[in-house]
């Protein structure tokens, strides 16, 4: 029988000091800037 569970696991590499990337993320009003989701479902 197979496995009933599995791990997907994905990693980027970004050229940026951690403030800034924390300053981006921790942010919600920053979202639009770098978030694919506004795009794909603006009601979010």
């Amino acid at each position: 029988m197979a496995d009933d569970t599995y791990t997907v696991q994905r990693s980027a590499t970004i050229d940026a000091p951690q403030a800034r990337i924390y300053e981006q993320i921790s942010d919600f009003h920053n979202w639009p800037n770098w978030s694919p989701w506004e795009d794909i479902d603006p009601e979010l």
